[in-house]
């Protein structure tokens, strides 16, 4: 089975009061999550998240600092998706990408999105409420550390932090 590690990205609109969401339909479920999706062979978590986020909504956006981390499933394997913050550049004119799982790309209000798992990591973010230098050992979710910033753009078979998280990940770094 693959690993199939994958970026995202946070981003709101100009009154800070939505979150860009996308819409998929995927194994005969709907869920609306933060724009992004999979690595390609050789490519950065920065680089997947800014041509993912391009590819389904058909917005620009500048990357600031990754905000969290989560560990997920991907066809049995574990996987790292990484979540950056996002400030759009240029119009807010979204374009639903042609993916096939891609149903709807919009503006979501935040307040009626705080039970979402994703929006409530970028919630907490905003409040300060995660300490940047402690990873929440009860949690598949962590901060990146102020350290680990130099490894935000590089593959994940360079991150230290994942040997304590997914033994069976080691063997690469």
């Amino acid at each position: 089975m693959s690993i199939r590690d994958r970026a995202c990205v946070a981003v709101l609109d100009s009154t800070e009061t939505k979150i860009l969401m996308v819409r998929h339909r995927h194994q005969g479920r709907e869920y609306w999550t933060l724009p992004g999706g999979g690595l390609e062979d050789r490519e950065t978590f920065a680089e997947a998240a800014l041509r993912e986020v391009k590819e389904e909504t058909g917005v620009d956006v500048e990357l600031g600092e990754a905000i969290f981390d989560e560990l997920y499933d991907h066809e049995g394997s574990p996987a790292l998706s990484r979540c950056f913050w996002g400030t759009l550049k240029g119009s807010p004119e979204l374009r639903l990408g042609a993916g096939k799982r891609l149903q709807e790309v919009s503006w979501c209000a935040l307040g009626g999105l705080a039970d979402h798992v994703q929006v409530s990591r970028v919630l907490g973010f905003l409040r300060g409420a995660v300490n940047p230098r402690e990873a929440d050992q009860d949690s598949k979710y962590f901060r990146v550390h102020t350290a680990d910033l130099a490894f935000a753009t590089q593959k994940p078979t360079a991150c230290r932090y994942l040997v304590q998280a997914e033994p069976s990940r080691t063997a690469d770094v």
